[in-house]
């Protein structure tokens, strides 16, 4: 059993190595900006204006780009708050694909029309947070909701879902896509009692 196991396990794992390994693009090592501002600079030293120290940046970047665990000890701390398991994106699965097998996109250039798009999306959804679901959709009246609509599709850059290349009431905000705004509470039937979930 034990040299089945082993086969198996063997097997798994050679299969694993047939996916593809996406490129890492180490974004935040290549900031937009000098001061490094749109980046996560968490845990290191800050100046007054809450700029990043350089040469705490350049610790935390060798690091990042060595991943040796001596290296993250380098790095200065600004104040008590220590790096929590820094290196953790070099870990190895040992079941399954590995982690460094699947991408995801790089988030868009802080500076970018399409970051602004999704930062207008998002001032919209929170304005409209208590307009109910049922209200975005194409032939809806609310003045909110069209006007949502309208400041949206005058971006230049905005990569959301679209009816006929442009953004609609039934499209906004991901509409097509099942989601719950709100917790809700609903009766699940037992033999002996009623039980009350929450989502």
């Amino acid at each position: 059993m034990k040299r089945r196991a082993l086969e198996v396990r063997s097997a798994c794992a050679a299969n694993t190595t047939r996916f593809p390994s996406r490129p890492i693009r180490l974004m935040a090592m290549k900031p937009a900006t000098t001061n490094k501002i749109g980046s996560d600079t968490r845990g290191l030293p800050h100046d007054k204006r809450g700029e990043v120290e350089p040469a705490a940046w350049q610790a935390f970047a060798a690091a990042c780009q060595s991943g040796e665990p001596a290296d993250f000890e380098k790095v200065p701390l600004g104040g008590t708050r220590k790096h929590l398991n820094p290196i953790g994106t070099l870990a190895v699965s040992l079941s399954g694909v590995s982690p460094t097998q699947i991408a995801i996109p790089a988030a868009p250039a802080l500076a970018s029309a399409e970051r602004g798009g999704e930062a207008v999306e998002v001032y919209w959804q929170a304005l409209l947070r208590d307009v109910p679901l049922n209200e975005l959709r194409d032939d809806t009246t609310n003045k909110d909701v069209l006007a949502a609509v309208e400041e949206i599709n005058k971006l230049s850059d905005f990569n959301g879902p679209k009816a006929d290349g442009r953004v609609t009431p039934g499209t906004l905000f991901r509409a097509n896509a099942l989601y719950l705004t709100r917790p809700t509470r609903k009766a699940v039937p037992s033999r002996h009692r009623e039980f009350w979930t929450g989502h």
